[in-house]
């Protein structure tokens, strides 16, 4: 009996191109802006599995100011809290480590006494989420529905030659764009539309930026 071969076999290889793609071509998808950087995060923490990517446009000044007062995140969970805080509501977690949480914010400087959170201007201009995949373009788009929070922009990557398998009214019903790789060149087939960020979104994405220049991943 002749063997089957796996049709995974070289795929994490070449998804990995896609990716070093992406790093290359990152100019052309996100102009920072004046007074702006541009922040390239590769497998992206947010709780829902890793995205391949996050492109984000930040004020360079406001999170180096955020970042010399101590204004830091230890997890998405004490953003989630931060946000159920602002909004007046209870969170999603148990009373318990709500209280656990929220007493480690008030020791970081997040929350006063009195509960309140202290001033923290949106600092994110700009965020795209990419997904990238040789063929299996359904699995992209279900992993980018459950991350579709994280960023105003999301986008699948494909190769040239696999990306018109994909519905666009699949696309349109997810909010998601498309983008293409040739040769090493990436083109956007479909732009996606904006999506306005819940508040606690801004303030971890500003925290996993402030990781990234201190790794030194900026341009």
């Amino acid at each position: 009996m002749a063997m089957q071969t796996s049709n995974r076999i070289g795929v994490p290889r070449a998804e990995k191109a896609l990716t070093e793609a992406l790093i290359q071509e990152q100019s052309r998808l996100m102009r920072p802006g004046p007074g702006r950087s541009r922040v390239f995060i590769a497998e992206v923490g947010l709780g829902v599995g890793r995205p391949d990517a996050l492109l984000i446009s930040i004020s360079l000044t406001g999170l180096i100011a955020r970042k010399e007062v101590g204004l830091r995140l230890p997890n998405l969970s004490h953003a989630r809290v931060l946000d159920s805080i602002r909004a007046g509501r209870g969170s999603r977690y148990s009373k318990g480590h709500e209280r656990l949480l929220t007493g480690e914010l008030l020791e970081l400087g997040w929350i006063n006494r009195r509960g309140e959170i202290n001033a923290t201007p949106n600092l994110i201009h700009q965020s795209l989420l990419v997904e990238a995949k040789i063929a299996d373009w359904r699995t992209g788009i279900r992993q980018l529905s459950r991350a579709r929070w994280a960023a105003e922009h999301a986008a699948l990557l494909l190769p040239r030659e696999a990306q018109h398998r994909v519905p666009r009214a699949t696309l349109k019903h997810n909010r998601i764009g498309l983008l293409s790789e040739t040769n090493g060149s990436i083109k956007w087939q479909i732009r996606p539309p904006r999506k306005t960020m819940p508040w606690f979104a801004s303030i971890w994405l500003t925290e996993l930026a402030i990781r990234a220049h201190e790794a030194g991943g900026f341009s």
